[in-house]
Order: structure tokens, then C-alpha cells, then sequence
């Protein structure tokens, strides 16, 4: 339990001196001051548009009616840039990814387990009773400490007396260092007594993020239970901001964004600039494989007319393809690929040839029936499966 408990207190210190944890929770607050200035620029120009109206008496043509049920907005959301923060170097982006992994190790070695938990409990209800046991004694034993009392020396042949009374010049001394000690052990016990009220006041075997969750981006940050969601109230009762830096690195919506971080900072332009060749038909061509996503460069490329992709489980096509005006042929190679609503759009308008390889027809996404100008469209797996 020790080398647990030692571990986790690595771990915590690491991720919240991560650079990641910085960098995350800065975009969050970024994301929310840029949504709140979105929502206060759309609340005026609202207001303005409304006293127009108002003001003309009747609308023109080229504006909006706003029905008495109430005001439509459009589909398409604006969507505003956040602005730049500073990006993570390669070491620091290899640590995180490293705290990742830990994180997700530690959490699934412990949370399997309350033994700490149980082993915290009865120590706790160990020391609380030697607590009481020794403030029952050490009272009994103050009471009889006294300056001045009657000794019987068997001495009555050399003295003639078989009592006297006698001094003890320490008991002043070891009344006052005793009383010392006994408030000492109260503050001991009081310690002890919180402690138990502490452990069953809430069940401590859930941990909930529900406030971090609320306060930032991060949705997905899961419930802990058992030794891990103890370790995390044990951190609370110090300071509840290390758990909140720490819950960044329990979100896979976070981890997502590193790797997308990560692999923007290896394949820049350049790279991807050498990474083109013409093919058979004397296209330019891009083949990206096996990455975790699809590097935000690939978009600047506004020549190239044959984008590959294959094995990218987690591809996302966004609104940015948009400026590869050149792009009329596709390749998606068991490569389930998200588009974006403004990214469809242009595809549907400018794709052409288009190839789907799967294992399973659910591989296959939804968008491709919508293609309504695409000429050639190629499909490659077992249809029936």
C-alpha cells in the first residue's frame, strides 16, 4: 500500500507541473471567453436588427422575417478561432503522452481494489481507541501526583516513628508536564475523531469530476471508484486544484488533442510536401498511413488532386479541405472517415472518383450516398457482411 500510495504522489506531482495541464485548461478558458464575446456579439447585433425593424415599420426584402413563435437561427454555426496558444515543444508533448499511459495503468491497477481503504479505516479506529485508552490512565495517574504525602520507611529501630510526612520536589515538574502531554493527546484525539467522522460521513469509494466536467471542456472525464476515488478525496483535503489538473489526464477528449498536437509538430508542410509523388494517371498524390489522425497541413495542400488515406481510425475531414480546390478523387482504406457539416458540403459539390476498401460494411460512412455529383465510385470488401 506505501509503494501505491508513493506512486500516485509521483504521478499527481507529475501531471500537475505537465506543461499539457497548462496548455489544456488555458484553451478551456479561452473556448468559454470566446463562446461568451460570440453570444454578446450575437445578443447586440439581435437587438440593433430588432430596433431597425422597428423603426422601418415593415421588412425589407432582403431580411428575415422573425415568425410570433419565435426566432430561427441557422443551421450553420459560426464557428470563431480560438486564439494562439503556445505550443508544446516535442519532449514536453512525449511526457504527456507518458503520464497518459501511467495514469491509465495506475488507475487500472488500483481501482480493481479498497484495500487502502479498508487498511486506512481500521488504523484509524486502532488509534482513536489507544487514544481513549491512554487519556483514561494518564487521568487517574494526574490526580495522584501530589507535593507532599505520607511515606511509612521500615525505619521505626533508628528513629522511633514508622510514618512521615514527606516532600517530592519533582511532582510540581511532572504535574505540569503531564497535563502537557494529556492536551497533546486530546489534540491527538481530536485529530483521530475528525478522521473517523471524515471517512463516514460520504461514501469515499466514488469519486465524481462532475464540477471539473463543468467548468471545462473536458466531458468525458469518467467516475473513479474504490483505492483511486479515496487517493483522490485524501488529495482534496489538501487542495482540490490537483485533482481538477489531474482529471485532464483521465479524458480521452484531452488525450485526442495531444495526439492531434503531436502529429501536427511531425508532419508539417514541408514534410508533407515530400511525401507527394504523381501517379499512374500523372496526378499529384498524397498516401498517408497508419497515423492517428490526419495532420491539419494536409489541407494547405491546395494542388494536390488524390488524397489516400488508410488505416486512420480516428480521420476527421474538416471545413479547412474546402481551400484544396484542386482535390477531385479520395481514397479511404478501412478508414472510417468524420466529415464535418461545411467539409461535406464541398465534397458533395467537387468529388469525383471516390474509394471505399472495408472489412465491414458498417466501415463504410454515411455521407458517401450523399454524394450527389460523384462519378466513379469504387467499393472494395464483403458487402454482405
Amino acid at each position: 500500500t506505501c509503494s501505491k500510495i508513493e506512486h500516485f504522489v509521483s504521478i499527481l506531482g507529475k501531471c500537475f507541473e505537465s506543461p499539457w495541464t497548462t496548455k489544456a485548461l488555458s484553451e478551456t478558458a479561452c473556448e468559454d471567453s470566446e463562446e461568451n464575446k460570440q453570444r454578446l456579439t450575437g445578443a447586440q447585433s439581435l437587438r440593433k436588427h430588432l430596433s431597425n425593424s422597428s423603426e422601418e415599420g415593415s421588412p425589407s426584402p432582403s431580411t428575415p422575417m422573425i415568425s410570433k413563435s419565435g426566432i430561427k437561427f441557422s443551421a450553420d454555426k459560426p464557428v470563431g478561432e480560438v486564439p494562439g496558444m503556445t505550443i508544446l515543444d516535442k519532449k514536453d508533448g512525449e511526457q504527456a503522452k507518458a503520464l497518459f499511459e501511467k495514469v491509465r495503468k495506475f488507475r487500472a491497477h488500483v481501482e480493481d481494489s479498497d484495500l487502502i481503504y479498508k487498511l486506512y479505516v481500521v488504523q484509524t479506529v486502532i488509534k482513536t481507541v489507544k487514544f481513549i485508552f491512554i487519556l483514561c490512565y494518564t487521568l487517574t495517574f494526574v490526580t495522584a501526583i501530589s507535593f507532599k504525602h505520607i511515606c511509612t520507611p521500615n525505619v521505626e529501630h533508628l528513629t522511633g516513628y514508622t510514618a512521615f510526612e514527606c516532600t517530592h520536589n519533582m511532582a510540581f515538574m511532572l504535574k505540569k508536564l503531564l497535563i502537557s502531554y494529556i492536551a497533546l493527546i486530546c489534540v491527538y484525539g481530536l485529530v483521530c475523531m475528525y478522521t473517523l467522522f471524515w471517512l463516514f460521513r460520504r461514501p469515499l469509494k466514488e469519486y465524481s469530476f462532475e464540477k471539473v466536467r463543468e467548468e471545462s471542456s473536458f466531458s468525458d472525464i469518467p467516475d473513479v471508484k474504490n483505492d483511486f476515488a479515496f487517493l483522490l478525496h485524501m488529495v482534496d483535503q489538501y487542495d482540490q486544484l490537483y485533482s481538477k489538473r489531474f482529471g485532464v489526464f483521465l479524458s480521452e477528449v484531452s488525450e485526442n488533442k495531444l495526439r492531434e498536437i503531436s502529429l501536427n509538430h511531425e508532419w508539417t508542410f514541408e514534410k508533407l510536401r515530400q511525401h507527394i509523388s504523381r501517379n499512374a494517371q500523372d496526378k499529384l498524390e498524397l498516401h498517408l498511413f497508419m497515423l492517428s489522425g490526419v495532420p491539419d497541413a494536409v489541407f494547405e495542400l491546395t494542388d494536390l488532386e488524390v488524397l489516400r488515406l488508410e488505416l486512420i481510425p480516428e480521420a476527421k475531414i474538416p471545413a479547412k479541405i474546402s481551400q484544396m480546390t484542386a482535390l477531385q478523387e479520395l481514397h479511404l482504406y478501412h478508414c472510417p472517415a468524420k466529415v464535418e457539416q461545411t467539409a461535406f458540403s464541398f465534397l458533395r459539390d467537387n468529388l469525383k472518383c471516390l474509394h471505399v476498401k472495408f472489412t465491414d460494411v458498417a466501415e463504410i460512412p454515411a455521407w458517401v450516398y450523399l454524394l450527389k455529383n460523384l462519378r466513379e465510385l469504387y467499393l472494395m470488401g464483403n458487402l454482405n457482411s
